[in-house]
């Protein structure tokens, strides 16, 4: 699941405020030309002009406000969590400078601090869906997921729109194991909207943990007509089609998401899986010494299974050689020593056969006792 990106909703509201006096007119004049720099984006003149603002009126709360949102903006951190605290310190009720810090701190990555702020914006402000849906993000980062769904469920409540905030309660769900749940929330956020299709390939692998491998197929099929050009869905294909015994079909998937991505790890494996239950033993074979290559594969694992190409191709010299290599690497291996008791039977090393059937048993390999009579006789 991936891997997942969430997006912090940061709103900056620029609120014009015109007032009326003498000495507020110098103030309003340079708000209205801050204004019309933050409109083309111009925010080292946006800033310019608050600041003057603030020369001629020392107490202008929405030019504080907005100096804040600009400076967050652009990475000053420190500038804009300042002004916030002056907005409060104007005005202890003004619960958008609360969600400013909130925002501020979760940029430092300040979890805890950004949850707290967010928590005094909806008890000022019990609808206020931004402080909700962020404050559902920052459950995230914080790994409380039950509390993320919360705040992402109040968010949703109070009318929070799009995608997202539905995207990132699924994956909330999945992070907690209620997998029905997380289909559920990847469904809402496609219904949502339709160009948001990573929910369809997260759905897919929810579908593919319930072994609900048809459904998983017809949610690969779909994404894979709007993105024919990415590696992993037609690996997580081959994953379906493998498990509903269609092989061949499995095998051209995998060759797609390899022509893509040459050293896609999980589809070499699954390739070389493939054409090993197809008795395309030499292929098989030649993809495991590919995968041999790669740094970070179960090395042991994967020289068992190169063994078994070449047990099947009564090369028992090579198979010998392979099977010692993954016990070298995992001396518990279990299978390793039943398929090594194999080769010496075969080559009628009959103590060795037996000693390695024993040694698999005691490994756990509880399939073995069967085969006492025959290789311990």
């Amino acid at each position: 699941m991936e891997n997942t990106k969430t997006a912090l909703l940061i709103c900056i509201f620029f609120l014009f405020l015109s007032f009326s006096g003498n000495g507020q007119n110098e103030a309003n004049e340079h708000f209205a030309k801050a204004i019309e720099c933050v409109n083309k984006k111009d925010f080292a003149g946006a800033i310019v002009w608050y600041d003057k603002t603030i020369l001629a009126k020392n107490d202008f709360l929405s030019a504080y406000y907005n100096r804040a949102n600009i400076h967050l903006h652009i990475g000053n951190t420190q500038t804009a969590l300042q002004d916030f605290q002056t907005c409060i310190s104007l005005d202890s009720d003004y619960h958008k400078a609360y969600l400013g810090l909130g925002n501020v701190y979760f940029s430092k990555q300040s979890y805890s601090e950004a949850i707290s702020y967010y928590s005094k914006v909806t008890e000022k402000d019990p609808v206020n869906e931004k402080a909700w849906n962020n404050m559902g993000i920052a459950f995230m980062k914080t790994e409380k997921y039950h509390e993320a769904i919360g705040s992402f469920e109040k968010a949703i409540s109070c009318g929070t729109k799009g995608a997202q905030v539905f995207y990132n309660k699924a994956v909330c769900h999945l992070k907690n194991k209620d997998t029905f749940s997380a289909i559920s929330g990847f469904t809402a956020a496609y219904s949502e909207d339709n160009k948001y299709t990573k929910s369809i390939i997260e759905r897919a692998k929810c579908y593919l943990s319930l072994q609900k491998y048809n459904e998983a197929l017809q949610d690969l099929n779909q994404y894979i007509r709007l993105h024919p050009n990415e590696a992993e869905p037609y690996h997580l294909r081959a994953i379906s089609k493998i498990q509903l015994q269609d092989l061949n079909s499995a095998v051209s998937d995998l060759s797609i998401c390899l022509d893509i991505q040459p050293d896609h790890p999980g589809a070499l494996q699954n390739q070389a899986m493939a054409q090993y239950q197809l008795k395309n033993y030499p292929k098989a074979q030649l993809l495991y010494s590919k995968i041999l290559t790669i740094e970070g594969n179960n090395q042991a694992n994967t020289y068992m299974q190169r063994g078994l190409c070449y047990l099947a191709l009564d090369d028992y010299k090579n198979a010998l050689r392979d099977f010692d290599e993954a016990i070298a690497h995992d001396p518990k291996l279990a299978e390793a020593y039943f398929n090594r008791a194999n080769v010496h039977k075969k080559l009628e090393q009959d103590k060795k056969a037996c000693n390695d059937l024993q040694m698999a048993i005691k490994n756990g390999y509880r399939q073995g006792l069967a085969y006492e009579n025959i290789l311990c006789d």
